[in-house]
């Protein structure tokens, strides 16, 4: 046997104990990650009910209400060019629904923010009711959505249950429920809005997946960016993002990263929800995405 074949064989005997070791690697890791999230899911059942994460809670309230009245104000992505395009085709997306087939049904827009979904659901013909905790929000979907008959706002707090039991023919909640604080609470609130045969189109921040390291990534630049602003009052945190990231992409990293409360979901965590609460059909839409968008129909 000559030098060549042994320098061979060595390298080959060096990448396989390498994918053993690797392999043995990702096992441990894999527990490790799956525990903690595990125990987060527990945790997230106990936490509302201390005191000290109330505080977190109002912050993230403040937040969003500070960045509907100061961050965007009435210069609101609905009325964006881009938006106006994509809305409608990203409604159909994020639903599988044709978009005919929203014209005339009764929508809830939980969390509705600055009201830009609200206007794409009226658009496609929808008659909105649009439903948030910030004065500031509601103040602005009205102005977003003046144009359209029937649509009327509520202020709302989502952890609270509404009065508005089993009215919608869909209830929209788009990125909002995962800021509650209390996911779980919310969306039994928000979901008791769907009449039978009606359905629900959620979207809430998802954990980031095995085999895609951009979406840990994605997270750890996140979480970064949350522990820089913590220390700074909101105008402060405006400035700062519009100096490192420009004017319109350092408003949507406010959105991001201002508010101390952003949970991240499993799957089989919303869909055992969602089975508990008596949906069924239940569609994830988007699977190339981290975030969760998920359709469910109410059980008659």
């Amino acid at each position: 046997m000559n030098a060549k074949t042994v320098l061979r064989a060595a390298s080959r005997v060096s990448v396989a104990v390498k994918k053993v070791l690797l392999h043995e690697e990702y096992a441990v890791l894999r527990y490790a990650v799956d525990e903690i999230a595990n125990l987060h899911a527990l945790i997230r059942y106990v936490l509302p009910e201390s005191a000290g994460y109330q505080a977190h809670i109002e912050q993230t309230r403040a937040s969003f209400d500070y960045q509907w009245k100061h961050v965007f104000g009435t210069n609101l992505p609905a009325a964006t060019d881009d938006f106006k395009v994509d809305a409608l085709s990203l409604i159909e997306g994020y639903t599988g629904f044709p978009i005919d087939w929203f014209r005339g049904k009764a929508v809830l827009d939980a969390g509705c923010g600055n009201g830009r979904w609200s206007w794409a659901l009226s658009t496609a013909g929808a008659t909105v009711t649009a439903v948030d905790q910030s004065e500031a929000g509601i103040a602005a979907a009205q102005s977003t959505c003046a144009g359209f008959p029937g649509f009327r706002t509520v202020q709302h707090d989502l952890l609270k249950p509404l009065e508005l039991r089993e009215e919608f023919d869909l209830v929209w909640s788009f990125g909002v429920l995962h800021h509650t604080g209390d996911t779980h609470t919310a969306l039994g609130n928000v979901a008791a809005c769907v009449k039978p045969d009606g359905y629900l189109y959620l979207m809430v921040y998802g954990e980031p997946r095995w085999l895609q390291p951009g979406e840990f990534r994605q997270v750890n630049r996140y979480n970064e960016m949350r522990q820089t602003l913590a220390p700074m009052e909101f105008d402060e945190r405006v400035d700062f993002l519009r100096s490192k990231l420009g004017d319109w992409d350092g408003r949507n990293w406010f959105d991001a990263a201002s508010p101390a409360i952003n949970d991240l979901h499993r799957r089989s965590e919303v869909a055992e929800w969602l089975h508990q609460l008596g949906f069924i059909d239940l569609r994830f839409t988007c699977p190339e995405t981290r975030n969760i968008h998920v359709v469910a129909k109410r059980r008659d």
